[in-house]
């Protein structure tokens, strides 16, 4: 569904990406894992547009999307929920999540709307309610239910664990799963790696901008090297 070859990413003289390929297959949930400055961000970042490339290709669904912008990336289908939220917090809930289906029609995103709330019934409570008064949880809640606003075929949650109590990332992670029931394809990156290997189908490890552990997410969690360097 998703092809990345030979990615590379520059910052002035700091090579972010040093040549990242990885694939992710339609209905997966894949974790991408390593230290802070690993090029894990720049990864989502640099597919999503956002970053630019040095060189490599970025592949959707048989099309090359190198050298899309933003919008186009968007429209058609992949998503980032960023680190840190970006809600917008003097807009209420439901103002937030209809910024998510910008490019949509009235009928679908109220349709949407629904789905969300489904989801995430706490949001339906809050709906009149300005963005920047909801706790972390819910904050984090909003910029997923933002994501799905724009029906995705593929996700990418930046770090959605970042700051948040341990029961309240437990019950973000238990909506996977029901997020991919959706027909959304999951591309997590995470610091809290065990909890995100436990969710995932796979995993790559990310070390200074290079794939250094690529496998499934069982044998990644059971990996001497792997939970040396990253579970502790």
């Amino acid at each position: 569904m998703l092809s990345i070859k030979d990615l590379k990413v520059q910052y002035g003289g700091i090579q972010a990406l040093r040549g990242v390929s990885l694939e992710v297959d339609e209905g997966e949930i894949i974790t991408l894992i390593g230290a802070n400055g690993a090029g894990k961000s720049t990864l989502v970042n640099s597919v999503m547009g956002i970053v630019p490339k040095s060189s490599g290709s970025v592949t959707y669904k048989g099309t090359d999307i190198t050298k899309k912008d933003t919008r186009q990336i968007v429209k058609s289908g992949i998503i980032l929920a960023p680190e840190g939220r970006h809600i917008f917090p003097g807009f209420t809930v439901r103002d937030n999540l209809m910024m998510g289906g910008y490019f949509g029609k009235a009928d679908a995103n109220d349709r949407e709307l629904e789905t969300v709330f489904n989801l995430f019934p706490i949001l339906k409570e809050r709906i009149n309610q300005m963005g920047g008064t909801l706790s972390g949880g819910e904050q984090q809640m909003l910029a997923v239910g933002r994501a799905l606003m724009a029906k995705p075929k593929i996700m990418m949650l930046d770090e959605p664990s970042l700051g948040l109590a341990p029961l309240v990332i437990a019950d973000i992670f238990k909506l996977f799963d029901r997020i991919r029931e959706m027909g959304v394809t999951i591309i997590l990156i995470e610091q809290n790696a065990r909890m995100a290997l436990k969710v995932a189908d796979r995993g790559y490890v990310i070390e200074s901008g290079r794939i250094v552990y690529e496998d499934t997410a069982q044998n990644l969690l059971r990996s001497d090297a792997v939970v040396k360097a990253y579970l502790g």
